[in-house]
Formats: C-alpha cells, sequence, structure tokens
C-alpha cells in the first residue's frame, strides 16, 4: 500500500529532472534557453486565457522532456567548416606565404567501417576567405568519414599535397562528449606547380 502511495504523489519535477539530466549534459544552453522558451509559453498562457484569441497552448515538463529526448533526432544536421590553402613554398604546411583559396571544391565522404564503402557524400565550394562550410546530414556513428580536396580552380595550384589532401572529421554525437552541431576540419592544401 505505501509504495502505491509513494506512485500517486510522485511529483512530474522528479521525473523531469531524471529526464531532462543527460540531455542537459550535452545540449546545455540550447536546453536552459528552451525552458525560459516554455516558461515564457506558460506565463503567455495564464494572462491569455480571458481572451481566446490570444489563446497559447500550455506545456507541461514532462511534454518538454519528451520534445527534448526527440528534438536532437529528428534534427541530426552538422556544419563542418574548413578551409583550403595554396602552399606557394611548397612546405607541406600553412606559412606567411600561403593563400586561402576561393571557389575550391571540398567533399565530405563517410565510408562503411568493415566494407570501407562509400555511404555519404556531399559537396561544398569554399567562400572568398577560402572557407567553406557544408552541411551534413544524419548521425554518422558506425563511419569514417573525412573532408577530401575535389578541385582547384588555380591551375597553377592545383595539386593535391599528399599529407593535406584530406582531414578526419567526426560526424556523431554518441559517447564523444561533442556538443555543438559545428565541427571544425583541418585545412587541407594544394601545392603552387
Amino acid at each position: 500500500m505505501h509504495s502505491q502511495s509513494a506512485v500517486k504523489t510522485f511529483p512530474s519535477s522528479y521525473l523531469y529532472l531524471a529526464l531532462t539530466y543527460p540531455i542537459k549534459q550535452a545540449f546545455g544552453s540550447f536546453l536552459e534557453k528552451f525552458i525560459r522558451y516554455v516558461r515564457t509559453l506558460k506565463t503567455l498562457d495564464k494572462s491569455c486565457k480571458s481572451s481566446p484569441d490570444n489563446y497559447v497552448p500550455s506545456a507541461s515538463p514532462d511534454h518538454l522532456a519528451i520534445t527534448l529526448y526527440i528534438f536532437p533526432i529528428a534534427t541530426e544536421i552538422f556544419h563542418v567548416k574548413g578551409s583550403v590553402y595554396c602552399d606557394t613554398c611548397r612546405a607541406g604546411f600553412e606559412t606567411n606565404a600561403t593563400f586561402y583559396i576561393q571557389g575550391a571544391k571540398v567533399g565530405i565522404q563517410c565510408k562503411e567501417r568493415k566494407t570501407m564503402k562509400v555511404v555519404y557524400y556531399t559537396e561544398g565550394v569554399t567562400d572568398s576567405t577560402g572557407t567553406y562550410h557544408i552541411e551534413v546530414e544524419n548521425d554518422h556513428r558506425d563511419n569514417i568519414c573525412e573532408c577530401v580536396l575535389v578541385k582547384s580552380p588555380i591551375k597553377w595550384c592545383n595539386t593535391p599535397d599528399s599529407g593535406r589532401d584530406k582531414s578526419s572529421i567526426v560526424l556523431t554525437h554518441h559517447q564523444n562528449g561533442v556538443v555543438n552541431h559545428l565541427h571544425y576540419a583541418n585545412a587541407m592544401g594544394y601545392l603552387r606547380d
């Protein structure tokens, strides 16, 4: 009988904390902003109930917890940022004489670990600063992903540097401690002819 009473009086705030704590560890500031948003909705709900035209439905902590478990699954999009340069001195790394290439094509490919078959591929182009921003869909937890040089628009600087022609990138949130959707890749370079 005592356990039934405990179940009946179990506050939803405990459930809220139990469900959101792991998410809070992973999504930190996003969660705090979302909670403030829900509290704002609740305030609006209380103030607008007298006027049906301005009614905003309320959100309970249980709904918030469920939403926060489903939201990351539905929005697993990563943003990969990196740069492409021309190694004018053929030093094998960036120097003061290095310049960044506008219009260079960069690919992101993910391979299956066992077969090494490419299971995902997308491309992007560098901007005026030689920086690329490529959006990658889905979590690639079990894949080996890397950024690769595809093509340089400069004819006299289009030989990929064998040590800097690709960059490994982790595209998962699963047990890696990464809490941001923005991932940075190492700079990749072409050698001047």
